[in-house]
């Protein structure tokens, strides 16, 4: 059985790595780009259900999505989808006013497509047509992908869209169906100028700030990779410089501060604890620094904190890491709420399935480390059968541990322990 198991595994690799260079397909009717855009769908729509006036906020649906997500195959940063995005993020408001602005473009285009009739250059008529249908092809892709997520197709459409109008209006004025003054409808007041000017000084200030942020950021985390944590500390400090609300910088800052604490535990401790804190301050969604703050306690053996951040990181990535349910059921049992410890990996370990491992669909560069998380979970929660006395439930987990991770050592180690037990008792 292992053998064609392993059999299947050579196979599927090899077929991934013709997949990767052939562009050939393995989704299936259960696995496929349909199906998991359904899911990111509804999450969107879910989130923006729940947040219906303001939404989230920009950039907070790969964090808030974590809290929807009821199959682990089926995470994504993005909805794939740039409206139901915009409703999400930005609620009914934000997402009424983007709208306009699409509609707005189609009205444009539209309006060039009865144009095209009356120009008599075959050329300006390409020309016009192919802008358009740039434009059209553009907002309709953003319908099942996210192409604004990338800045160069921001540029790129924009440009376009400058283009596009600036022909029109040649174009209107050339067959002499509206003049360029009645098409522009704009007055062109000092009052009018001058806000434009400042909205654009205001948004130019704001993305160079963000931008050197973002670079002493990058700077800092390639610093805490390469162990350089003075570096990493000034680099992050820079960032918090230039954007005091980026709550990546407090995480990695925190980290700086979490490796620096056998130098000095009292002031680094502090500082690790008070930086994890203005994260979750800053980022409701953000599961990570309740999750640090969670293991902090639990090693601390404070195992009342200990359980209340660990809840909260628990329900702020619900599938995504299985090693949160296990730091809970732990605390719960070092308390001695053992049937509470029971409850958790139980919930746990019914969200997750075998099949996981042969899915095509799931995307992540942690497969097996997750995996590998899960059957601990499964070992978790047998050793709590097995100290409960209840050895066949005990060896069920075992057992299931050992589908998630054939090599897993604890699960072998329990499961022939059990075995000998069983083997004395009968005797």
């Amino acid at each position: 059985m292992k053998a064609s198991q392993a059999e299947r595994a050579a196979d599927s690799e090899s077929i991934l790595s013709v997949e990767a260079v052939m562009g050939y397909s393995l989704e299936t009717s259960e696995e496929n780009a349909v199906t998991a855009r359904l899911h990111f769908w509804n999450g969107a729509w879910s989130i923006f259900k729940d947040n219906p006036v303001l939404g989230t906020g920009l950039e907070t649906y790969k964090n808030v999505y974590r809290q929807y997500l009821d199959d682990i195959r089926y995470y994504s940063i993005d909805p794939h989808n740039v409206y139901l995005k915009a409703f999400a993020e930005m609620g009914i408001i934000g997402g009424a006013v983007f709208l306009w602005f699409v509609g707005v473009i189609l009205v444009l285009i539209v309006k060039s497509l009865l144009l095209i009739k009356k120009i008599k250059r075959d050329s300006d008529k390409a020309l016009l047509l192919g802008l358009s249908m740039g434009l059209l092809g553009s907002l309709t892709h953003n319908f099942v992908e996210l192409d604004w997520q990338f800045p160069t197709n921001v540029i790129i459409f924009f440009v376009v869209l400058g283009v596009f109008y600036k022909v029109y209006l040649l174009q209107c004025h050339t067959v002499e169906t509206e003049s360029i003054h009645e098409q522009r409808k704009v007055v062109y007041r000092k009052g009018t100028v001058a806000a434009m000017l400042l909205v654009a000084f205001l948004v130019m200030t704001g993305g160079v700030l963000l931008f050197f942020s973002e670079t002493y950021q990058t700077a800092g985390n390639n610093a805490v990779t390469d162990f350089e944590l003075t570096k990493a500390e000034r680099a992050y400090s820079s960032a918090l410089r230039f954007n005091p609300l980026s709550y990546n910088a407090h995480f990695g800052l925190a980290q700086v501060y979490y490796y620096l604490i056998p130098e000095d535990k009292e002031h680094y401790l502090f500082q690790y604890k008070e930086e994890l804190e203005r994260v979750i301050s800053l980022n409701a969604s953000d599961y990570r620094a309740r999750q640090l703050l969670g293991v902090h306690y639990l090693l601390s053996k404070d195992y009342q904190n200990a359980i209340w951040f660990l809840k909260q990181a628990v329900g702020a990535n619900v599938v995504g890491m299985p090693e949160l349910y296990l730091a809970l059921a732990t605390a719960y049992h070092k308390q001695g709420d053992v049937d509470k410890a029971i409850a958790v990996l139980e919930r746990a370990v019914s969200r997750y399935q075998p099949s996981l491992s042969e899915s095509v669909i799931w995307v992540t560069n942690d497969r097996e480390s997750i995996l590998n998380n899960i059957a601990s979970l499964h070992v978790g929660l047998g050793s709590i059968y097995h100290e409960q006395g209840e050895a066949t439930k005990a060896k069920e987990q075992y057992e299931k541990a050992l589908e998630y991770d054939a090599d897993n050592e604890k699960a072998l180690q329990n499961l022939s322990k059990l075995l000998i037990e069983k083997e004395i008792i009968l005797r």
